[in-house]
């Protein structure tokens, strides 16, 4: 009968041994540490028992056998240190943003000039972040997935690198600093400029513009939308690629390049959950309007206007978008009332007085 390699099983002793060693990382100083495999575990325990054997024996053929395998693990440790220590910065390949909740599949070339090939998990300090890079000289790549719970706006610094490389005997794990900027928007929430105006979103009854006949863009479906004014030949079954026909006409209503927003909280909500649920829902809100007016258009269209809170941007300059959503990922309600301007929309969650 052939011998089956899956029959051998280690018994479980030695498997709690092997994963206490696994578990045991040496710091060497402050910014290593290195530990062993189980792979790596099993070759010590190898060498211990073939350096007892030489010693034991004086036979030469063992004293070479176990120089031999000391320097290939050695020089398997020293590979995988050098590695760490000229592998790329990574934090330039991070996304301008992402958002709460929604799934973001990262897979970017980078450029490796070593000879050598490792595969690295990379993680920064205080972010639930597991990325991945493959090194090679051929081709190299920074990937994974990147799901965010929260809202933030947050500078990254402290970075850890780790590998198994080249040979998978050393677990090494090296700190670094790679300051990136960490930007996590809100959910976007679908909602109709054009049916509110100087008008706290979120209220009951809210007060509807009127519309013109003049045919202007398209926007986002939004719910309450008439199934008339989506355009078809645009859209497909899905409700989030309807687009709907925006007509508009010549009076003194909100212009939608220009939104207020009140980062005030209500009173009438009697917890701290209603107040995060109801602030996160107007700052969605507000993303969607800059979303809706400035994504995918280049040049960036002018007049794009947002008051958040005691702040003021202008969005049709790069540099004024980017500003305004770092302000949207880091808002927290304030206590005094917006600076409130002629002609915007006005989104708040406080009744007006």
């Amino acid at each position: 009968m052939a011998y089956n390699p899956s029959d051998l099983r280690l018994p479980p002793w030695l498997l709690r041994l092997l994963d206490g060693l696994v578990a045991i990382r040496m710091p060497i100083g402050h910014l290593w540490h290195i530990g062993m495999t189980r792979a790596g575990s099993l070759m010590f325990f190898s060498l211990l028992g073939l350096w007892a054997a030489a010693f034991y024996s004086g036979n030469n053929l063992l004293y070479l056998c176990g120089a031999m395998l000391s320097a290939i693990a050695i020089a398997a440790l020293w590979q995988g240190v050098q590695t760490l220590r000229h592998c790329p910065k990574f934090g330039v390949f991070l996304p301008d943003h992402v958002e709460c909740e929604q799934p973001f599949v990262l897979r970017q070339h980078i450029e490796y000039k070593r000879n050598t090939s490792a595969l690295l998990h990379i993680t920064w300090a205080d972010t639930n972040m597991q990325l991945h890079a493959r090194l090679s000289a051929n081709e190299s790549l920074f990937m994974g997935q990147i799901h965010a719970d929260k809202r933030q706006y947050t500078k990254l610094e402290k970075q850890y690198l780790k590998t198994s490389a080249p040979l998978g005997l050393w677990e090494i794990t090296h700190q670094r600093q790679d300051p990136a900027w960490w930007i996590v928007l809100p959910k976007p929430i679908a909602w109709s400029a054009s049916q509110y105006q100087q008008k706290n979103i979120g209220q009951d009854n809210p007060e509807p513009l009127l519309e013109g006949d003049e045919y202007h863009d398209l926007r986002a479906y939004a719910a309450g939308d008439s199934p008339s004014r989506i355009h078809w030949r645009k859209s497909t079954l899905e409700p989030s690629s309807w687009r709907i026909k925006h007509f508009t006409q010549h009076t003194e209503q909100p212009e939608e390049t220009h939104l207020c927003v009140d980062l005030r909280l209500p009173k009438h909500l009697t917890n701290s959950h209603e107040h995060h649920v109801a602030f996160e829902a107007l700052l969605g809100r507000t993303w969607h309007w800059l979303q809706n007016h400035t994504a995918n258009k280049k040049p960036l269209p002018t007049n794009i206007h947002l008051v958040l809170g005691q702040q003021s941007f202008d969005c049709s300059t790069s540099q004024g978008l980017q500003a305004a959503m770092q302000a949207i990922a880091a808002a927290k309600p304030e206590y005094l009332p917006p600076r409130t301007q002629k002609n915007h929309i006005l989104l708040s969650l406080v009744e007006p007085s």
